[in-house]
């Protein structure tokens, strides 16, 4: 078993290995483990107790085995615009989107799974890499688990928006609820976890601190910063479900929709009205129906003490056909403005190719194209915002369903009316393609994220 840059102290058994510091081993960061359903991988909170942390990490990678194999998913998306908000002091143009997906499975776990390695890191996490052996269990195990992404955001005219980005954990084996776990990250990208499972009989509940926990020591250059990347500073298994929860909803956003609908929000003050819509959105999500998702990791990499992880699968934009058109005067003044403030693309690593890519397709009269810029403490959530507002666009450029509506609604606490508003049924579309992802850090804790996608509507 090979290491990276691993010291042991010493070795409990074959097996089980403990870390002097926080390099981890190469097999975590492997996707042929995660894509093989042979294997099955999990990672436990930082705990005091390690034979807790074992048995919450062996949980943790029948739930991941689940999730690559056995996985169903399902999103629901509302987007609500006012044309005109009135308030005391001034007139802003307000905007709501809600995003809620549901990843979920139910299988009967027949074959029984061995340690291949287990490893604990400083921090007392765990580390557990599990093969099938194909055996029977002696017991039949029914695994159900949920997994459900709430995203929503709040924008007006000032400043940073106000933001619910959040996911839902609950697990259960044999109908016995085995673990719960809810993370929520603010826009400043800070995390709030409880974590609570099933540990001898008894509901043991933890709080996941933020503290920094390092466990690499190569350098995060600011062009690799520009990635989606989740800070490891609560832990490896925080980082990597919003990780791969952020890449399954930026994918799902990109393709089509497997389900999607209209949800109803009520007009009025829309800061009040978001929170009563995303318990409906949440109410509507249970219901609707799931399809099979083929979950296929390309790339799992720590790098600056951040967790880069990406799917297989998604059309790769470094390949794409373009040919590079001239530029006209301003064009090439506004290309020289965005490279001397640092923009650069997600996806495209020399810029330049980027900005012609977006030209060479602006000019073709069989695609579609729309564009949202948002502000963000988290490049991931920024793009997914990004594609939703820009994707309705696309939606209504090729006639989506439209309903629209005029009312006048007033809120006698904050004294505010939205006079003209509209909500928008998304429809089943094609793939979106290509798309580009321009990013620019602003400050400390903020990222401006210029999206602009692509829609083809005809082969000529």
């Amino acid at each position: 078993m090979k290491i990276l840059k691993l010291s042991v102290l010493f070795t409990l058994f074959t097996n089980t290995v403990f870390c002097q510091n926080n390099d981890l081993p190469d097999w975590l960061l492997n996707p042929d483990y995660y894509n093989n359903s042979q294997y099955a991988i999990g990672v436990s909170d930082p705990l005091p107790d390690s034979t807790m942390a074992f048995e919450q990490a062996f949980n943790r990678a029948l739930f991941n085995y689940a999730v690559f194999n056995e996985g169903k998913y399902a999103s629901l998306t509302a987007v609500a615009t006012a044309n005109a908000q009135q308030t005391n002091f001034n007139i802003n143009n307000i905007e709501t989107v809600l995003f809620s997906s549901l990843l979920k499975a139910n299988f009967a776990l027949n074959d029984s799974f061995k340690v291949v390695h287990k490893i604990y890191s400083h921090y007392g996490e765990c580390f557990v890499l599990l093969r099938k052996t194909n055996e029977p269990k002696t017991k039949q195990c029914l695994l159900n688990f949920s997994l459900i992404r709430r995203i929503a955001f709040y924008n007006d005219d000032a400043g940073m928006p106000v933001s619910s980005d959040e996911f839902e954990i609950k697990a259960l084996i044999n109908n016995q609820p085995i673990v719960y776990y809810k993370a929520s990250r603010d826009i400043l990208s800070k995390y709030s976890i409880v974590s609570e499972f099933r540990y001898k009989k008894q509901w043991k509940k933890f709080s996941v601190e933020n503290k920094y926990r390092s466990y690499t020591n190569s350098n995060f250059s600011e062009q690799e910063f520009y990635q989606c990347a989740e800070n490891l500073n609560y832990g490896f298994w925080a980082a990597y479900l919003y990780a791969l929860s952020d890449q399954i909803s930026i994918y799902s956003a990109l393709n089509q929709n497997i389900t999607q609908g209209l949800v109803s929000i009520r007009q009025g003050n829309m800061q009040e009205q978001m929170i009563a819509s995303e318990l409906e959105v949440l109410y509507n999500i249970q219901k609707i129906e799931v399809r099979d998702i083929d979950i296929r990791l390309k790339k799992l990499d720590v790098s600056g003490n951040k967790l880069i992880v990406q799917l297989a699968g998604k059309k790769s934009m470094q390949n794409i056909d373009y040919v590079q058109a001239i530029l006209k005067r301003k064009e090439k003044k506004m290309l020289k403005i965005m490279q001397k403030d640092l923009w650069q693309e997600v996806n495209v690593r020399d810029y330049r190719q980027a900005y012609y890519i977006q030209k060479f397709y602006q000019n073709k009269d069989n695609y579609l194209n729309s564009e949202a810029t948002t502000k963000s403490g988290n490049i991931a959530s920024g793009i997914i915002q990004g594609i939703l507002i820009a994707r309705l666009g696309i939606e209504t450029q090729a006639k989506s369903k439209i309903v629209s509506i005029s009312q006048i609604e007033t809120s006698a606490e904050k004294n505010t009316v939205v006079k003209n508003s509209k909500l928008v049924s998304n429809t089943n579309t094609k793939n979106i393609f290509p798309y580009l992802f321009f990013i620019k850090k602003i400050n400390t804790n903020a990222y401006l994220i210029h999206t602009k996608l692509f829609y083809k509507i005809s082969e000529n």
